[in-house]
C-alpha cells in the first residue's frame, strides 16, 4: 500500500488562495454584523442605563438616548407596559428594538451570503 506524502509547497498555496478568497467574499457579511454590533452595544447602554435609573440630564446619558433614539421610536407605543420601580424602568421598546436590529442584521448577512455563494 501506498502512502501518498504532500510536502508543504503543494498545501500553502492552495490553502492562502483560499482565505483570501473567503475573507474577500466575507468583507460585506463581516459589515453588516459590525454595523449590527455597534447599535446592539448602544441599545444594551441604553437599557442598563433605564434600568440603573441613570439622570438623562447627565451629558452622557443624554447622548446614548439621541444616538438610539431612531431605533427605539418605532416601538415607542407598541405596549402599554411601563413597569417603574423608583427612578428605574424597564424600556420595552429597547428590548424590541435589540431584538429587531439583531434579526434586520441575520436577514441582510444571509442574503449577503446567499448572493457571494451562487456567484463563487
Amino acid at each position: 500500500m501506498a502512502h501518498i506524502v504532500r510536502t508543504t509547497e503543494e498545501v500553502v498555496p492552495d490553502s492562502v488562495e483560499r482565505v483570501a478568497t473567503s475573507s474577500t467574499s466575507n468583507t460585506p457579511a463581516r459589515l453588516v454584523y459590525l454595523v449590527t454590533s455597534v447599535i446592539e452595544a448602544i441599545l444594551i447602554i441604553r437599557l442598563l442605563l433605564a434600568l440603573l435609573g441613570a439622570n438623562s440630564n447627565n451629558a452622557f446619558a443624554s447622548f446614548i438616548y439621541s444616538i438610539s433614539y431612531p431605533f427605539v421610536q418605532p416601538f415607542v407605543g407598541l405596549f402599554s407596559i411601563n413597569p417603574i420601580l423608583g427612578v428605574s424602568h424597564l424600556e420595552i421598546e429597547t428590548l424590541m428594538a435589540l431584538v429587531v436590529v439583531a434579526l434586520i442584521g441575520w436577514i441582510i448577512v444571509s442574503a449577503v451570503s446567499l448572493g457571494s455563494r451562487r456567484r463563487g
